[in-house]
């Protein structure tokens, strides 16, 4: 199990420092079966353990995210985009000019209806970017105004939203969805094939779609942070519309919709820090360790005074 004792420690080495190969040996087998015994995930104490941290509220700071993540409403949120890419899908297809035909005659069938849907597409993000300022100016009012409890841990919370946007999400939605574009190289309804691989070209920067990956990653973490059905309805509606106004104004390909939608909601997961704490239960009386909580007294440590009366 343990490599075989080195003879002749490093030159670099003290050796009145750093112990030689068996010395390190012997320390490593002596410790082991006291580590084995009291973490091993077979043993009491180790289960004792596990079961009191599960249940600990998560911490929230701006580079870790909540464990108890509801992947659950994370799918809810996205059925309706869902729904419509598979029903246009199953019409045209995911790729070709089945579709692109389809939504240009209805683009010229409704021109009246072209500017707007044009204007929300493009002003989906800066709408959500607003709501988020809200949650800003929220989160930055002075501790002594409503400082009870939940209020303070709401503002805690946006505030560590709001730095978890900044962080991950506009450096992940920008340079990578940005680096994809260029890298598939993936020409855009109406552009002739084969892709173009790692080109400046804007007309074959179409997987995976920008607009679409953006939404998602901005939208579901303020939907978890607002914890309402009705504002779950209202986004999950919201991204449907704007990822379908990408494919009907004939910028992209339903393909590329599926791509930002699942890029945008893995990023989604990297941003959202909304707590454990509303569902999970109080925790017990802690800690676990010695099989004992921190209201009792701690075991005596009977080898040192065994050592002491051999000593006297």
């Amino acid at each position: 199990m343990f490599p075989a004792p080195v003879t002749q420690p490093c030159s670099c080495m003290d050796r009145k420092i750093f112990p030689s190969g068996e010395g390190l040996r012997k320390g490593i087998s002596s410790a082991l079966p006291s580590w084995q015994e009291h973490f091993s995930p077979g043993t009491e104490r180790f289960q004792t353990m596990k079961e009191v941290l599960m249940k600990l509220p998560c911490r929230i700071g701006p580079f870790n995210a909540c464990p108890g993540y509801n992947w659950k409403i994370h799918a809810a949120l996205l059925a309706p985009l869902t729904l419509a890419l598979a029903l246009v899908v199953l019409r045209h297809g995911w790729w070709g000019e089945d579709v692109r035909q389809y939504y240009l005659a209805s683009r010229e069938a409704l021109p009246a209806l072209w500017p707007a849907v044009q204007l929300f597409s493009d002003m989906a993000a800066p709408v959500i970017y607003a709501l988020y300022l809200i949650v800003l100016a929220f989160s930055l009012v002075p501790a002594g105004v409503s400082a009870s409890p939940g209020v303070t841990a709401r503002r805690a919370e946006g505030r560590m939203l709001i730095c978890r946007l900044v962080l991950f999400g506009f450096l992940l939605v920008f340079l990578t969805t940005g680096f994809f574009k260029f890298a598939f190289g993936m020409p855009r309804p109406g552009e002739l094939w084969p892709p173009h691989f790692f080109t400046l070209d804007y007309s074959y920067h179409s997987f995976p779609s920008g607009h679409t990956t953006e939404i998602v990653a901005a939208v579901l973490p303020l939907a978890f942070f607002f914890r309402k059905k009705i504002v779950y309805i209202a986004l999950a509606l919201f991204i449907a519309l704007v990822g379908y106004s990408r494919i009907w104004l004939g910028w992209h390909h339903p393909v590329d919709i599926l791509g930002g939608m699942l890029w945008g909601g893995l990023i989604a997961r990297v941003i959202c820090c909304s707590p454990c704490s509303d569902t999970a239960p109080e925790p017990p009386n802690p800690v676990p360790f010695h099989g004992k909580s921190l209201s009792e007294p701690p075991l005596e440590n009977t080898s040192i005074k065994k050592r002491s009366k051999e000593q006297a």
